[in-house]
Order: C-alpha cells, then structure tokens, then sequence
C-alpha cells in the first residue's frame, strides 16, 4: 500500500518504532498521520495529530475508530513485552496481559476499523514486524 496521500492511523506512535513509522508516514506524503498512545501529551512530532488510544480499552477503540472514519491505514504498533519466569507465581497475569495488548488489542482495532477502511474505498491494516498479520481489505 501507497503511503502517498494515504490517512495513517499508528499505535505506539509516541515512541520507538511507532515514532520512526510515524515519521517514515511523513516523509512520503501521508496527507495525515494519527499518533496514538495511552498518553496523548506524550506524542512530541510536529505534523501528526496525537489520539488518545488504550488498545486493552474498548472505549477508547470505538471512540478513536469514530472520531478517525478518514483512515485508510491502519498500523498496529502498540504492544508490550514482559520478562519473566514461566513457572513464577504471577505467570499467568503476566501471560494475559501480553496477550490482551499484543493479539486482542490489534484484533480488537482491526475488527472496529474493518467498515472505516471499507467506507473509504478500502485499504489495510499492518501489524508491528514479528506478529506475521496483516490485511487488505
């Protein structure tokens, strides 16, 4: 997919990969770049327009998919890594919580923006490298 003139809509926007994808959306003619990050004030690259975004919240899924309905697309960067024992006492919330952020989070934004990149005649979501999703709608 062309990022020329596209509607760029990145999570983890506010840092690392998500700030070099953000900047990298810029630089080939994005018409508009959403940086999304739990903490919107933290989101400091001139040019984009910083969202509000928890992928593990709901809420805010369908508020950002509602209040962006120009994306055409979306890039799933968010995402946690934890360290850690397999057989520690607190394994299991550890487990769950990389799973809420790193598979249900993305599934999540994918399934709410599935009829906004449809209503603007299609486009895609792009997973963070090393998740092996992505899609063409």
């Amino acid at each position: 997919m062309r990022l020329e003139n596209a509607v760029v809509l990145i999570t983890g926007a506010n840092r690392g990969l998500g700030l070099a994808f953000a900047k990298e959306a810029l630089a080939r003619g994005a018409r508009k770049v959403y940086a999304a990050a739990r903490n919107p004030a933290s989101v400091t690259l001139e040019g984009v327009v910083a969202v509000k975004l928890d992928v593990n919240n709901p809420e805010d899924i369908a508020r950002v998919a509602r209040d962006c309905a120009d994306v055409t697309l979306l890039i799933n960067n968010a995402g946690i890594a934890e360290q850690g024992s397999f057989l520690a006492d607190d394994a299991e919330a550890m487990l769950r919580r990389q799973l809420e952020t790193n598979l249900f989070g993305p599934l999540r934004l994918a399934r709410s923006f599935a009829p906004v990149l449809a209503n603007n005649g299609g486009g895609g979501t792009k997973d963070r490298p090393g998740t092996c999703r992505s899609a063409h709608l």
